[in-house]
This record gives C-alpha cells, structure tokens and sequence, in this order.
C-alpha cells in the first residue's frame, strides 16, 4: 500500500498565506506512523499536488492534515483527489478534525478524532481489507457510512510512550525550499491554552 500525506497547514483557501518557510510536524508524524506499519508514505504540500507536480494515480490512500482554518484548502484536497483517484479513500485529520461533521458532509471517508498514533495501525488494516463494517472496531475515528450516515465510534485511548517515540518521517524534499525551511520538531504535545488560567500569576492572581 502507499500513502500520500497531503499538508494544508495555514493554507486556508489553498495557499499558505503567512510562515512559507516553515514545514510542520503534524504531516511527519502521520508519515512516520504510516512508514511505521509498513505503508510507503510521502508527504507533499497542497501547492505541489495541485500544480500536479505529483501523480496521485500511484497512491491507495491520501492522509490531509490541517486545522479548523483550512477547511476550504481541505475541501481542494478532496476535489484534487476525486478527480484523480475517483473513490479511493482519503481521511482527514489534525485540528481539523472538530469540524468532522463538515469534513464528512464534504466527501471525506473518515476523520481521525484526535491523536493519530492509536488510530493508524487499527485504521490501515481496515483499508488493506477494503471492509467499512470493519471501521467499526476503529476507536478514535468518524466515518462515512451506509446511507450518508455519519459515524463516530468513540474516543481512542491516550497514545502510550513507545507510540509517541515512533519517529518521524524525515522525507520533506517535496516542498518547495525545503533546504531552507524551518523543520518543526515535536517536543511537547497539548494545547498551550490548557488550565492555563488555574496557573498563579507572579502578582498573587
């Protein structure tokens, strides 16, 4: 099987609009885990797909990461692939993944509900089977079922250690510059927003 993991990250209407030097973790850590499984996986940004310097004709499946802001450079993903690969699966996921019910209502197949690495390995034998009854037994996923019905099968269990430890795909050479790029490397994961405010500011608040 191979994958193609297509970054929309601050592409928002479909072209990075800030921070162009600048490739982020999210599509690498997708990269790894799939590489991690045994799917050959190569990442590209939405401008090389859609300037068609990638033939989409050579992959099973396409992985998009982006966030809440990039639905519309999401839905352009959608349409390049369809266009390509007709009704070969794609599945969305990052930050993106709160508007689940839209991604769907889009045309996506399945959303990733949240951290990816205890959904990958379940979500990849579903597809090697081609079975949708089988996503059922997939935690951590949203998909499109029988009747355009949407189906969310609950929350995945927190990633362990050893699979945050999986490393990360170091193939970037599909974006543009990438020699020059600024290469983000997960440290720490969460929201910086988290209970922030329960925190005791430096004055007694």
């Amino acid at each position: 099987m191979r994958a193609i993991v297509i970054d929309v990250l601050a592409r928002v209407h479909g072209k990075r609009m800030v921070t162009v030097d600048v490739i982020g973790a999210g599509p690498r850590a997708v990269a790894g885990l799939l590489e991690h499984v045994g799917v050959k996986a190569e990442i590209c940004p939405l401008e090389v797909v859609e300037k068609r310097l990638v033939d989409l004709k050579e992959y099973d499946v396409a992985f998009v990461s982006g966030m809440t802001v990039d639905l519309e450079a999401a839905a352009k993903a959608l349409r390049l692939w369809r266009k390509s690969c007709g009704m070969s699966p794609i599945v969305a996921g990052g930050p993106m993944f709160y508007e689940y019910r839209k991604l769907i209502a889009f045309g996506y197949d399945i959303v990733v509900m949240g951290e990816a690495e205890p959904v990958i390995p379940s979500l990849i034998k579903c597809l090697k089977q081609n079975d949708i009854t089988c996503l059922e037994k997939v935690k951590g996923i949203a998909y499109r079922g029988q009747q355009k019905t949407v189906s969310v099968t609950g929350l995945a269990p927190h990633a362990t250690i050893k699979q945050l430890s999986i490393q990360h795909s170091a193939h970037v050479e599909n974006y543009p510059l990438y020699w020059a790029s600024r290469v983000y490397v997960e440290i720490v994961r969460g929201c910086s927003n988290f209970r922030r405010q329960s925190l005791k500011l430096a004055d007694g608040r």
